[in-house]
């Protein structure tokens, strides 16, 4: 009986195998191919080209001497701010270097804006941070950099009262036709 009833199931399976077989003879290979291949989509189609054959001329924007100086005094708090973190953190020279030439570049702008009596009082401010960034080219001691910090701080707190943007006085800036 048990060889019969393995007879019988080799002769259901061998069938059940045959009848797939040839089933998916006579489907063929269409929805399968039909499931895998790439449509167009009809959005494509109807988008073209269009060239822009006449420019659109812009306005050029002039900024006052106080909108400049608000712009640079807010990059130099920034530039200030990150320099500070870094020192705190005690990130390497290299980034305390580059924070120190970004706070001079948006000192020096921030110089270009006001009048001459401002002017000189900033520039003292100017040449303390040049000097800062003398010392981090010589490789400042650990020792050293509390001080540098403090000094730094200090910097920061008299540009904070002196030269906010709105400690400043209408008369603190250059006119506009004298800088362009």
């Amino acid at each position: 009986m048990k060889i019969q009833n393995k007879k019988i199931l080799n002769q259901k399976l061998c069938l059940i195998c045959v009848s797939i077989a040839v089933m998916s003879l006579f489907s063929g290979c269409a929805p399968l191919k039909k499931k895998f291949t790439r449509k167009k989509k009809e959005g494509d189609q109807q988008q073209k080209f269009v060239p822009v054959l006449e420019p659109i001329d812009y306005e050029v924007v002039q900024y006052s001497p106080q909108e400049r100086y608000h712009q640079a005094y807010s990059l130099w708090a920034v530039w200030q701010k990150d320099l500070l973190l870094s020192m705190e953190k005690k990130v390497n020279s290299k980034n305390q270097k580059y924070l120190l030439d970004k706070i001079v570049v948006q000192l020096e702008e921030m110089k270009k804006w006001l009048s001459n009596d401002k002017k000189l009082k900033l520039e003292d401010v100017v040449l303390e941070y040049k000097d800062i960034r003398d010392k981090f080219q010589n490789a400042v001691n650990l020792g050293n950099i509390r001080s540098v910090k403090r000094q730094i701080e200090s910097n920061g707190k008299k540009i904070r009262l002196e030269f906010s943007f709105k400690s400043l006085d209408e008369a603190s800036f250059v006119k506009m036709e004298t800088q362009q």
